[in-house]
């Protein structure tokens, strides 16, 4: 490929091939060239602001623990109530044949 003698190359121009590997002349476009929430870290708290209010409050572990044992020791206890009183009506149930048979005994005797 040969140029004319009389023809200046501009001092600016670039191949087709350098152009199209390179970024986009048009800055008028405003979309980000990358996600800005992954480059951005955390952000600051201004000096003097008042602080966030919590959405929620946590506990602390002794908090934790303690609701925890409240809550087993009723379970445990409401759970025993139930056993026992399962097992007096078992022992009356099982007890009464015998009962009757030792007032039929002490009818006889008398």
């Amino acid at each position: 490929m040969s140029l004319a003698d009389d023809y200046k190359v501009p001092a600016k121009w670039h191949c087709p091939e350098c152009l199209c590997s390179g970024p986009k002349p048009a800055k008028s476009d405003n979309t980000p060239l990358r996600n800005i929430s992954t480059t951005r870290g955390n952000k600051r708290q201004a000096v003097g602001s008042p602080p966030e209010a919590p959405t929620e409050t946590a506990l602390a572990p002794d908090d934790i623990r303690q609701l925890v044992q409240e809550a087993v020791k009723k379970e445990q206890a409401d759970l025993l109530t139930k056993i026992i009183k399962n097992m007096k009506s078992t022992m009356n149930q099982q007890l009464q044949p015998i009962k009757d048979q030792m007032e039929n005994m002490e009818k006889s005797l008398a």
